[in-house]
């Protein structure tokens, strides 16, 4: 059901809060504080679906670029413990669509940039798990001439300002869960006085319900960073405990030096794969097949593969069904969206809105770890047959792929020297014995587990006679 939660906070010079490094991390970007000379880069951020702002009518230009508009709301303090920006945070009802909870919160900013005259930037966070909005406002009016007198009604809590932005709320919440079929409502007021007005009603049922209903306290970050603590220190130290009774337990058996790990352990059984979708429509050459026969068995350190026969599904450059993407990438992440519309290029979108384009002979991904990108890209080239493979990015981005292209054997081909060093290096570290771990103790323990442990045993050895 729809739950109501509304919570209206400030940040301040004076606790070491920064309005930039606010709205870097409420909309997921890279800004640089001029006042500190600090770069705040959040683009790593997960969870951000959307970002937005909002200023008056008669506001300047830069009032819409969050860079332009937060360093001038800093430059504007001069105060060395000055509020510098003031926060909206409201969750959104899980019954709405994203595209329904992105317009309710630009009504709702828009509501509030009218009634108090700041400015805003908005970031909606966390759509596929708990639906909420952060409005960042300035604590400044803007107009034409830029920045002008503060929002003092806001400060003042005993004015009821604050909670006529909670009935508003709560307001255009109900107003967009009813213009979308939805019979559930909110409500901003508290529980008391939720029950005070179930008994004026006559609601007994509602009433009892609401007499045993617990408000929930907002505890802020110190209480949970101090629990955190607690249980961090509690799983290291059975860590510890469980690393220790792994060490007693197999040093008995262990090897000194750890055999050599091959690049890549290859079976030569034939091993019955998933039958291959019938239904390739993006590719005339494609031609319909029942099932698989024989595949070739890949085995890696990062999961299975089942690399395709070749025989069997043609080479090519060109696209592929909808269902054949989801065959290719069932080891890695399955799709949300599959987007063929255009004939030039396919578009596949995940989860945590992260894309990846098929442009026929050359892939694209933009969103995601560098990591999640190249297992993609390296899934399909396999699945196209590709004989070949070429890497454009960032460093992080190229040593992941190359280690994801080596564990499948696709042949990779470097474009330069940095990238041939590179290589290089990553085919060295594969044939370089790597030490045993807890990792490896811990699979080592599991797979013994329910024989006995043997005791070690003090051996004696003849000296030779001088």
């Amino acid at each position: 059901m729809a739950l109501y939660h509304v919570h209206v906070k400030t940040f301040g010079r004076g606790k070491g809060d920064s309005a930039v490094a606010a709205c870097a991390y409420r909309l997921g970007v890279s800004l640089r504080d001029d006042r500190t000379g600090r770069t705040h880069d959040y683009t790593k951020r997960r969870g951000v679906y959307a970002c937005f702002s909002c200023a008056p009518d008669d506001a300047p230009t830069w009032a819409h670029d969050p860079g332009a508009c937060w360093q001038n709301a800093e430059t504007a303090e001069k105060r060395r413990d000055a509020c510098v920006a003031r926060e909206f945070e409201f969750s959104l009802p899980r019954e709405l669509t994203p595209e329904q909870n992105e317009a309710l919160a630009r009504d709702v900013a828009q509501r509030l940039v009218e009634r108090f005259g700041f400015a805003a930037c908005v970031g909606l966070h966390d759509f596929h798990t708990q639906p909420h909005a952060h409005i960042l406002a300035t604590t400044r009016v803007i107009n034409a001439n830029g920045f002008g007198l503060k929002t003092r009604e806001l400060d003042n809590r005993a004015s009821g300002t604050v909670d006529e932005v909670r009935a508003m709320i709560g307001a255009r919440i109900n107003h967009a869960l009813a213009a979308a079929g939805h019979s559930v409502r909110v409500d901003h007021r508290s529980h008391a006085d939720q029950h005070a007005d179930a008994i004026a009603n006559g609601d007994l049922a509602r009433a009892i319900e609401l007499a045993g209903k617990v408000p929930t306290v907002h505890e802020g970050k110190g209480p949970r960073a101090r629990r955190r603590l607690g249980r961090n220190q509690q799983v290291r130290t059975r860590n510890a405990d469980h690393a220790q009774r792994l060490v007693t337990a197999l040093e008995a058996d262990t090897p000194l030096s750890p055999t050599p790990i091959p690049p890549c352990q290859v079976s030569t059984a034939l091993r019955p794969a998933d039958p291959f979708p019938s239904d390739c429509n993006g590719d005339p050459s494609m031609q319909p097949m029942k099932t698989v026969q024989d595949v070739e068995y890949v085995e890696a350190s990062a999961g299975e593969v089942y690399a395709p026969n070749s025989k069997l599904i043609p080479c090519t450059s060109r696209f592929v069904s909808v269902a054949a993407y989801e065959w290719a990438l069932r080891h890695c992440e399955k799709p949300t969206y599959v987007d063929m519309s255009e004939p030039v290029r396919v578009v596949l979108t995940f989860h945590d809105r992260s894309t990846l384009t098929d442009h026929g002979n050359r892939m694209g991904a933009s969103g995601g770890t560098p990591r999640e990108q190249a297992e993609r890209m390296c899934a399909l080239a396999v699945a196209k047959n590709w004989t070949g493979i070429e890497f454009n990015g960032s460093p992080d981005f190229l040593r992941v792929a190359f280690a994801q292209a080596l564990r499948l054997n696709l042949p990779v081909h470097v474009q330069n020297d940095e990238q041939r060093a590179l290589l290089a290096e990553m085919e060295a570290m594969r044939n370089t014995p790597k030490p045993l771990t807890r990792s490896a103790l811990a699979a080592k323990l599991d797979t013994r587990a329910g024989q006995s442990v043997p005791s070690p045993r003090l051996r004696s050895r003849r000296l030779p006679a001088p």
